[in-house]
């Protein structure tokens, strides 16, 4: 099945307390975690904040104001490294902001900080699902 590809990439999702086994994934969930050029992923090694980012962390504005959280890690399928965050906006919405890199500023625990305003982020371009997926 397509979903088998993506298997390795999910083999932990963040829950509270532990980790939760594949077959407890939600095949709709995992349908939505693909994206063109690249995948979307449940965490990943970011270097610019030198930790894993993870999907459901909190995501803080510079003035400290929480932003949204992490909807997943984008890997980029040419040069197979991280190439953005997809921002989940509090107060949920449909509309998934794609932050790049150099957006973010530091881990601090379990949170990601950037180096963004509120505005600046309202400005992100949203995150275009590819059809294929579906």
């Amino acid at each position: 099945m397509w979903w088998r590809r993506l298997l390795p990439s999910l083999s932990w999702l963040p829950a509270t307390g532990g980790k939760l086994a594949l077959n407890e994934i939600d095949l709709l969930e995992v349908r939505a975690m693909t994206t063109a050029p690249g995948r979307l992923l449940v965490c990943g090694w970011v270097d610019p904040v030198g930790g894993e980012v993870a999907r459901g962390m909190p995501v803080l504005a510079q003035d400290g104001s929480m932003v949204g959280t992490v909807a997943a890690v984008v890997h980029s399928e040419p040069d197979q490294t991280i190439s953005h965050i997809l921002l989940g906006q509090v107060p949920p919405t449909a509309v998934y902001r794609l932050m790049p890199l150099d957006l973010l500023d530091r881990l601090d625990g379990d949170h990601l900080w950037l180096r963004a305003t509120r505005q600046q982020i309202a400005m992100l371009p949203a995150h275009q699902p590819d059809d294929r997926a579906r």
